[in-house]
């Protein structure tokens, strides 16, 4: 449902200039009115993070969003079974 929502705000919006600055005239996810932006789950990791810390986070992430189901976690994540389990070893997940 929100996904829809947003494709059909940006389908309307693909008329004006994309900007970085909404003050100029352009679009971006700032232009969003807040009942359709993705929630806090999806929204950028604040940043000053280690690539290994966001990579740690986004496994736990969605290993709460899968009830920590494996096979479905790595299926959303992109990547094989046993990456995901050599990556949870690593990071101590």
């Amino acid at each position: 449902m929100i996904n829809r929502r947003i494709k059909t705000y940006f389908s309307f919006l693909s008329a004006f200039p994309v900007s970085g600055h909404p003050e100029a005239g352009g679009v971006n996810i700032a232009c969003l009115p807040d009942h359709i932006l993705p929630s806090k789950a999806l929204r950028p990791i604040l940043p000053g993070l280690t690539l290994k810390e966001i990579e740690r986070r986004a496994i736990g992430q969605a290993l709460e969003r899968n009830q920590g189901k494996k096979v479905a976690t790595a299926k959303e994540l992109g990547i094989d079974k046993n990456t995901l389990r050599r990556k949870m070893l690593r990071f101590g997940i």
